[in-house]
């Protein structure tokens, strides 16, 4: 009973010693912190010319835009009241108002912009030429920047200046170019905790996507390999960081292959976090998922779409009947769009205001 005892103690000393693990300067998110949640169901989009493999999806001007890298033209631009065609537009490739790799679509008051991931580049276009479908062969960039650095996401401010996540380890976490894409600065720390990760695996781990808060004072990280969100100011100072709601870390390893490094996941530990966040004129959604990495079934479909305010409290949660993998919001009549691969690619539509009744999930 004495061995017992020690053996007892000595478990408990040591277990209450372990620190537990939290990154500097956070506050928690918990499930329960959403004062509502929402089940949603969605239906299948029929639209009157299918593509093959819808890959994006955003909304303007009553259109749904549909991103397919493996048609003829890379964006489609379909009227909502009856999904009919409106336009097809820009095709692969390096001339002018082609693109390698379309990453993100965006309107303002009088422009319709373009992100090209691969060539660090950002056309804007005529907003008006989309309302009034003119041909693809009339359409012209206004102007083109090309930044002066790679980066994996980006966002245009009121001043018409960038900010950036540089897919370059020797930036800070958040960096500012003009609007001629000319770099200014580099704010920011990647967030920290009770472990440490080489430079590559800090930029592989800490992959996010950034997005403008709806009163565009702010910028908003939603990280994918973490379950953590943190605010900056324009400036590039950090306002905050929220981890939740499942609150685990990236989980990534770091190889070499002769001369190159690589960093990749790990089957069983590294999980899935938030996805595709989209800003509308007073609130931010995003898709989360918590799922764990499995490289014999992958899967990138989400069920829970988190919504926030422009200061990043919880507002309410959705539960969508059908999984989804990104999405756009019809602000005006509530409808979300998203796009799915299972068992082939449709489109969905989810009518958030119907029949808007909260339970306990």
């Amino acid at each position: 009973m004495k061995n017992y005892l020690v053996t007892l103690c000595l478990f408990v000393g040591f277990t209450s010693c372990q620190p537990s693990l939290k990154y500097t300067d956070s506050t928690s998110l918990e499930w329960n912190d959403f004062p509502a949640v929402y089940p949603v169901h969605g239906t299948e989009v029929k639209l009157d010319e299918e593509l093959l493999r819808p890959s994006r999806c955003y909304f303007t001007d009553q259109k749904l835009i549909l991103k397919d890298d493996s048609e003829d033209y890379l964006l489609h631009f379909y009227e909502v009241d009856h999904f009919q065609k409106a336009g097809s537009y820009f095709t692969f490739g390096n001339g002018p108002d082609e693109y390698l790799w379309i990453n993100n679509v965006w309107t303002d008051d009088s422009s319709l912009w373009v992100s090209d991931l691969r060539k660090s580049a950002v056309h804007r276009y005529k907003r008006s030429d989309f309302i009034k479908n003119i041909a693809p062969s009339e359409l012209m960039a206004e102007k083109v920047v090309r930044l002066q650095d790679p980066y994996s996401s980006l966002v245009s401010l009121p001043d018409s200046s960038f900010l950036t996540l540089a897919g370059d380890i020797r930036k800070k976490r958040i960096s500012h170019y003009d609007k001629n894409g000319i770099f200014l600065e580099t704010a920011g720390e990647f967030p920290t905790w009770q472990e440490e990760l080489s430079p590559f695996e800090l930029l592989e781990g800490f992959r996010a996507n950034l997005v403008l808060s709806p009163d565009k004072k702010s910028v908003f990280l939603f990280y994918m390999q973490t379950d953590l969100i943190e605010q900056y100011d324009l400036q590039g100072k950090l306002l905050k960081r929220i981890h939740g709601p499942e609150k685990f870390f990236p989980a990534v390893k770091q190889m070499l292959h002769g001369t190159n490094v690589h960093v990749s996941s790990v089957a069983g530990k590294s999980r899935d976090a938030y996805f595709s966040p989209l800003a509308t004129s007073d609130k931010i959604y995003v898709l989360y998922s918590g799922e764990y990495f499995n490289p014999e079934k992958m899967n990138y479909l989400k069920r829970h779409l988190f919504v926030f305010d422009k200061d990043g409290k919880p507002v309410c949660r959705y539960e969508l009947d059908q999984s989804i993998f990104c999405f756009t919001i019809d602000e005006q009549n509530q409808i979300l769009y998203g796009i799915s691969d299972q068992p082939e690619f449709h489109i969905l539509k989810f009518e958030l205001g119907l029949n808007k009744k909260s339970t306990n999930l």
